[in-house]
This record gives structure tokens, C-alpha cells and sequence, in this order.
């Protein structure tokens, strides 16, 4: 499969994601968690439209039992994922894989698409580099 080809399946896979947690409805976890409300999946899409315009086809949409949807990432025990809950917070989160939560960054962005775009950025070079 050619490189353009897999990026382009990629987003397709994530936009079905986000459509089908339109259809969750309350409780859809057995915790009591709400659905995603189109403010989320606004943002949720604009983060992953923005990840293939770069070529940072890497995660997977899924919703998130705190009330939103996120993009979870997993490279070995490397974790970062950026998390879009409905009462309108954007955190992104890097994980070194350590014990505790030694090695836990979590922060929070403004619903801005350059402040989102950073941090898709910020969490690309860290997933590359690691921490700096």
C-alpha cells in the first residue's frame, strides 16, 4: 500500500470513528459516561484532519469514559493521546511509560487550531525524541 494510500485510509478510519460515537448514548459504558456532543467531535476532527495534513497518521479515535473523545497513541509502553471532553477542555498528555506517574505530562489548550496544532506537534517529537 502506498504511502498517501495508508494516510488517506487512516482518516477515513478515524472520521468512521468519530460518526460512530455520535450514536453512543448515555451510560453506553456501564460508568455512568456521557457521549461526545458535537463540540468534541468538532474539535476531535479537526485534530485528526490536522495529524494527516502533516503526515502524522498515527493513533485511534475512541471515546473517553471522563465525557468526550480522545486520540490515543501507543508505542511500546510510550503513550500520548489528546483528549476532548464535552464541558470544553483539550488535554493532551505524553507518557514515558514509568512507574506512577513519573514521566505523566498532562496540560490543557485553548479550542484554538494553533494552539492544537502545536500540541499534536509537541506530542509527534516527543513520540520521535522523547521528552526534551
Amino acid at each position: 500500500m502506498s504511502g498517501q494510500k495508508h494516510k488517506d485510509n487512516w482518516l477515513e478510519e478515524q472520521l468512521a470513528e468519530i460518526e460512530k460515537a455520535a450514536d453512543l448514548r448515555y451510560n453506553w459504558d456501564g460508568l455512568e459516561s456521557a457521549p461526545p456532543n458535537p463540540w468534541t467531535q468538532h474539535w476531535i476532527e479537526k485534530i485528526v484532519r490536522f495529524q494527516h495534513s502533516i503526515g502524522f497518521c498515527k493513533g485511534v479515535v475512541s471515546p473517553d469514559h471522563e465525557g468526550g473523545l480522545k486520540v490515543g497513541i501507543q508505542e511500546g509502553n510510550i503513550y500520548a493521546d489528546i483528549c476532548v471532553l464535552n464541558q470544553g477542555e483539550i488535554l493532551p498528555l505524553t507518557d514515558e511509560g514509568k512507574e506512577g506517574i513519573e514521566g505523566l505530562e498532562c496540560w490543557n489548550v485553548e479550542p484554538d487550531e494553533a494552539e492544537i496544532q502545536k500540541a499534536v506537534r509537541q506530542i509527534k517529537s516527543f513520540l520521535k525524541h522523547g521528552r526534551r
